[in-house]
């Protein structure tokens, strides 16, 4: 597997306040009311803004900043940055936090790395090389591995986060971007990101015995992935055919599909499972779909030049977070029926 050389993972502390700016509207959709107002604010987090992870208490969250080798800590209540910390490795991409708020993982994807930080002191502590472009990070649930998509190659790499050493790496389909783990830590769901001109997959794997079990072909260029509340269905954004894929993950097999807007790479699951959001690339918009009937409740335009990355929560289920890769923005939205 071809490897990519890491550079330092030195990190440098700066103090800093951003302030937000506000908002734009939204339009109700076919299923009723919209259950948004619009863009509460939009936060200066970096250039590129990609990952985001917000913590278990809900007070603040990172935000990785691709073309600035940083990640940003948002105060999620002032909705300012109260510092960044830059990471001497190009592309920083994936972001996840332990539910103690002690320690943060970032991969990098031009470094080819993944990196522990400190997040009291907001030091790097340990780096994990030879990826091929690490992109989406998950933690089991018990905290002792990390899952991490290599999207230059086809496998998911199992990291042991104590000592930040390679378990094993998991072979999968091509160009891995994004993973989910059930709550029980015994499956791993990853969207495949390339694949035939026909279709691209979704791969069920066991994390026990660290092998797929099964690959659902679900179309062109599968990316953003969420598990509901109860673990008994799993929603897939699809790019080449601008929809949600429904999957009984128990039976391996899809079972529906619902119609987003142009191209839906970001997918976020509200706290609640009711309501499924996609960040639209190529009509640069918000999608709010009820998650168990497949109706469009909501549209929100985020701008000509919008680019939704990732979306994430708070724990509440009040607030949506959406990071705008082509600006320098995190997206704030208020959500009054969480």
């Amino acid at each position: 597997m071809r490897s990519l050389t890491p550079l330092l993972s030195t990190l440098f502390f700066v103090g800093c306040s951003h302030a937000a700016t506000a908002p734009d509207a939204a339009t109700p959709g076919d299923g009723g009311d919209a259950a948004i107002a619009g863009i509460a604010a939009k936060i200066d987090v970096g250039a590129a803004p990609h990952g985001l992870a917000v913590a278990s208490d809900g007070t603040f969250l990172i935000a990785t900043a691709f073309n600035d080798q940083s990640i940003a800590f948002v105060d999620t209540t002032a909705l300012k940055v109260t510092n960044v910390v830059t990471i001497r490795q190009p592309g920083p991409v994936g972001v996840a936090l332990t539910k103690d708020r002690a320690r943060a993982f970032v991969s990098c994807e031009l470094a080819g790395t993944v990196t522990s930080i400190d997040v009291t002191s907001r030091t790097a502590k340990d780096t994990l090389s030879k990826l091929e472009r690490p992109h989406g990070v998950a933690l089991s649930p018990d905290e002792t591995t990390l899952y991490v998509c290599n999207l230059g190659g086809n496998y998911v790499t199992a990291i042991d986060t104590k000592t930040m050493s390679r378990i094993v790496d998991i072979t999968v389909g091509d160009s891995p971007d994004s993973v989910v783990v059930s709550a029980d830590g015994s499956r791993l769901f990853v969207t495949n990101f390339a694949g035939t001109s026909k279709s691209s997959t979704v791969s069920i794997v066991d994390a026990v015995a660290k092998k797929e079990l099964k690959a659902i072909e679900v179309g062109q260029k599968p990316h953003g992935i969420a598990l509901s509340p109860d673990g008994t269905r799993l929603y897939v954004s699809i790019e080449g055919s601008s929809e949600v894929v429904v999957i009984d993950p128990a039976a391996g097999a899809i079972v529906s599909r619902y119609k987003t807007g142009k191209s839906p790479h970001a997918l976020g699951l509200q706290p609640n499972g009711r309501t499924i959001w996609t960040g639209n690339l190529d009509d640069h918009s918000l999608t709010l779909i009820d998650a168990a009937t497949g109706v469009t409740s909501a549209t929100l335009a985020l701008g000509a030049s919008a680019a939704p990355h990732v979306i994430a929560f708070a724990p509440d289920g009040r607030r949506a977070f959406i990071s705008n890769f082509f600006a320098r923005e995190l997206l704030v939205v208020d959500v009054p029926n969480p």
